[in-house]
């Protein structure tokens, strides 16, 4: 009997095709570049976040493509996704994606996604937007994260990992 967790996450990838150098016609272009050895396959992951809805980690995944792990998730809704893991996210953990949580203290538990006005000044945060709903652009990778230093009006100051 084939794993459920499995069948479902096979929606979310699709296989990646090398072209060996060769254009829409079958012609070599570009030269020393070989076939593809092994099969490739491509996670997609949301970096929008799903709004005010919990969610709870089924699996951890391995993903080739990028440097950190990745995490399946299954939101209370019936809508499940690939996320970047956090450190220190397990598999059973729930966590709040959204903008108004119902609990405050609950909503900051590992994980979160949550809007930066509701965040303290100090604390860290990774996968940032840049533009409310333009999915996270900032801080994707293994290991990277931003401070926030300052808030004022509408506009939230954070040092990047650049600096």
């Amino acid at each position: 009997m084939p794993n459920i967790l499995t069948s479902v996450q096979r929606r979310f990838r699709v296989r990646l095709f090398n072209k060996g150098g060769r254009n829409a016609g079958g012609v070599i272009t570009v030269y020393h570049r070989g076939s593809l050895g092994r099969k490739r396959v491509y996670r997609f992951i949301n970096f929008k976040p799903v709004l005010n809805i919990e969610g709870v980690v089924l699996s951890f995944n391995y993903d080739p493509n990028r440097t950190a792990s990745i995490a399946f998730v299954y939101y209370l809704n019936g809508y499940c996704s690939y996320i970047i893991a956090t450190d220190g996210l397990r598999v059973g953990s729930t966590f709040f994606s959204g903008n108004t949580p119902e609990k405050l203290d609950e909503a900051f538990s590992v994980g979160s996604q949550l809007t930066l006005k509701l965040l303290p000044v100090g604390f860290i945060i990774h996968s940032v937007e840049l533009e409310p709903f333009g999915g996270a652009k900032i801080c994707r990778s293994a290991g990277s994260h931003a401070v926030i230093l300052k808030k004022f009006n509408d506009r939230v100051l954070i040092k990047l990992p650049s600096n």
